[in-house]
């Protein structure tokens, strides 16, 4: 796959990146460039991705994501559960819901 469509593509797909993220992505797809010719004739090199490399960066990067993201929203569940108990208040599950769901990052 040639790089410029691999950023497009990784651009689209990739939707849960931050911005920050998106740039350490690209930092880790430069190191599985392979610069090739098109044609043997031709004096330039044209920068390619390995296609495997590529889908096997993605999961890995979404694995880490929803980790992080799993530990995030229990970290967060815990809190709130360990205030309502100090309260001696019942939390009810729609207020549990609406706090775990304002810690996930809006796309």
């Amino acid at each position: 796959m040639m790089q410029k469509s691999e950023e497009r593509i990784s651009t689209k797909l990739m939707t849960f990146l931050l911005p920050t993220d998106m740039q350490k992505w690209q930092m880790n797809v430069k190191r599985v460039i392979k610069s090739l010719k098109k044609d043997q004739s031709d004096d330039y090199d044209t920068d390619y991705v390995d296609v495997d490399s590529l889908l096997n960066m993605y999961v890995d990067y979404f694995r880490v994501f929803k980790k992080a993201q799993q530990k995030k929203l229990s970290k967060q569940y815990h809190r709130v559960l360990s205030s309502s108990s100090e309260n001696h208040t019942e939390t009810s599950i729609d207020n549990v819901a609406s706090i775990m769901l304002s810690a996930i990052p809006k796309t």
